[in-house]
């Protein structure tokens, strides 16, 4: 398989598909947030402002993911609910995608990219092992000296695009070294669980929870 990603536009070339398929700009937006809640269903309201459009605007996507099978929908008390469908044959491979673009993975990065004095960052707990539900809150470990409000004004967009709670735990890195090689419990299960990482290398940052010089942060 091959991808391409341009700003919003993905192109996906696989030789089972006999050519290609592409996701992009508002579709790609609304993917991110349904497999960024894999589990829920949504009504176009709620679609619509996760992804800063009218509702109208995004009727002829919706109506397309359904017609192509990658949404299901259903009419209920005069609205009518969308969620993901499981059976869709490319379903494996568009949540890869997404979720390295569009899903919460994807989209905090972009936003992470954006902050100064971030060293590391990574997503951890049951979002980043795949265990996580319809109530669980991505968690996001932030190593570095950001400025803090310009962070949490970023966390507080995120969430009300990806529709999850976004619990964020942030240590600066002389701190997080210090505790982490005196083997503080919760950050050595941190670091030895399943992580996505967002910014920074991971064997780098292994090099500098073992003791050997890394780069520093950017500015």
């Amino acid at each position: 398989m091959l991808t391409r990603i341009y700003k919003m536009h993905i192109i996906v070339c696989n030789k089972h598909t006999k050519g290609r398929f592409m996701i992009k700009g508002t579709k790609a937006e609304i993917l991110g947030l349904f497999f960024t809640n894999e589990q829920r269903e949504f009504y176009m309201g709620e679609i619509a402002l996760a992804v800063g459009k009218k509702p109208g605007m995004i009727r002829r996507d919706l109506e397309n993911m359904v017609k192509e099978g990658v949404l299901t929908s259903e009419y209920r008390a005069n609205a009518r609910y969308f969620r993901l469908d499981a059976g869709y044959p490319f379903y494996a491979e568009m949540k890869s995608i997404i979720l390295k673009t569009t899903a919460a993975p994807g989209a905090i990065k972009r936003v992470i990219k954006g902050i100064k004095g971030i060293r590391f960052a990574f997503i951890y707990g049951s979002f980043a092992s795949g265990k996580e539900n319809i109530m669980s809150d991505v968690d996001l470990f932030i190593i570095g000296d950001p400025d803090e409000d310009e962070l949490l004004r970023s966390i507080d967009g995120l969430e009300k695009r990806l529709k999850r709670e976004v619990n964020y735990k942030l240590m600066t890195y002389d701190a997080f070294i210090k505790d982490i090689r005196k083997k503080d419990a919760f950050l050595m299960n941190v670091y030895e669980g399943k992580k996505i990482i967002i910014e920074g290398d991971e064997h780098e940052f292994r090099e500098a929870v073992e003791g050997k010089p890394g780069k520093k942060a950017k500015t």
